[in-house]
This record gives structure tokens, C-alpha cells and sequence, in this order.
């Protein structure tokens, strides 16, 4: 699976799924420091990456008009660094079940 991480998580996430096998990108290093979400999207579509967020304004990018992108969004409120990473990493097979069948959408 490809990932684009948000801003809003760290980018050692990018570096522990490239570790698994993953193509994964922290958004910093493709569109910048403080890309708007508009920017991250376009970004997620044009190189068919999953999204990880903990933010929810990715939600009406998945209200509007298609094409779409999947969005991963960890609801887990004020965590650390590394339990953000292990839910992600922790439910990757989660996520790829979610991905094959079509949700648009994976909260964990």
C-alpha cells in the first residue's frame, strides 16, 4: 500500500511502514510545511496514496465530487508519538481489508 502521512502526525510513521514493505511519504517532504489540506489531497490522488490523518476536515473532501482517496483516520484524541504509530502499524491488515472492499473512510 502506498501512505501520505499528515502533517499532524510524526514523520517517523512514513519511516516504520516504508520498514514493513509500504511506500509512505510524510506530507512535509512532498507539498510542504503547512500545505493546506486541499494541496495534501491532490497530492494523495495524483500519487494513489492512502491518507493518515488524526484531522477531520479530510471528511468533506469525502462529501464533494469524486474521484476519491481513501482517508485513515485515528481518532484517539491527544496520544503519543509512538502509540499513533502502533495504531496505524497495528491495523494494517484492518486497513488493506477496508481498502479492497471500497470503504473510502477506516477509523481506528
Amino acid at each position: 500500500m502506498r501512505f501520505l502521512v499528515d502533517e499532524n502526525l510524526p514523520r517517523r510513521m512514513a519511516a516504520a511502514l516504508v520498514t514493513l514493505g509500504h511506500e509512505a511519504e510524510h506530507c512535509t517532504h512532498v507539498v510542504g510545511r503547512s500545505a493546506d489540506d486541499g494541496a495534501i489531497w491532490r497530492h494523495a490522488m495524483a500519487v494513489g496514496a492512502i491518507i493518515v490523518t488524526k484531522d477531520d476536515d479530510y471528511l468533506a473532501f469525502l462529501a464533494g465530487t469524486p474521484p476519491f482517496t481513501p482517508v485513515v483516520w485515528l481518532r484517539i484524541g491527544n496520544c503519543s508519538r509512538a502509540e499513533a504509530i502502533e495504531r496505524v502499524v497495528s491495523n494494517l491488515d484492518t486497513i488493506a481489508t477496508a481498502v479492497e472492499a471500497g470503504r473510502l473512510l477506516i477509523e481506528l
